[in-house]
């Protein structure tokens, strides 16, 4: 005789995941995110001059990690003032325009900050 046919899962789909599932999307996050962070980790290590590589590397990092924390308290700040709340996401698209525009704001200081530090990239 054929097997009984299943009883379908009362659980919700993400329960029924699993939390390997939640686990694998994070870690696939941290790879994307050490993968986009390359560029400025290159950028920094070739901007240290001889002799002081470790102390100009960790003020370049903290720099980052202070901006990257700065970045996530800001845009947790700006949910309330674009009225996004639980169940009310009229103000989502505004506060995700900003957000985009002010990804732009470190293009206009690369040229104030690294001044001739560019010319001595082009000749290492």
């Amino acid at each position: 005789p054929p097997p009984p046919p299943r009883r379908p899962s009362r659980r919700p789909v993400s329960d029924a995941c699993g939390p390997s599932t939640r686990a694998g999307s994070d870690a696939l996050s941290t790879v994307l995110s050490r993968l986009t962070m390359q560029p400025f980790l290159v950028l920094a290590a070739r901007l240290c001059p001889p002799g002081c590589e470790a102390s100009l590397y960790a003020t370049f990092m903290s720099t980052y990690n202070f901006g990257h924390t700065l970045a996530g308290a800001s845009g947790a700040a700006l949910l309330a003032p674009f009225g996004v709340e639980k169940g009310a996401y009229a103000g989502l698209v505004p506060l995700l325009l900003v957000r985009s525009a002010t990804l732009l704001l470190p293009l206009l200081l690369l040229k104030p900050l690294l001044g001739g530090a560019t010319d001595r990239l082009k000749t290492d």
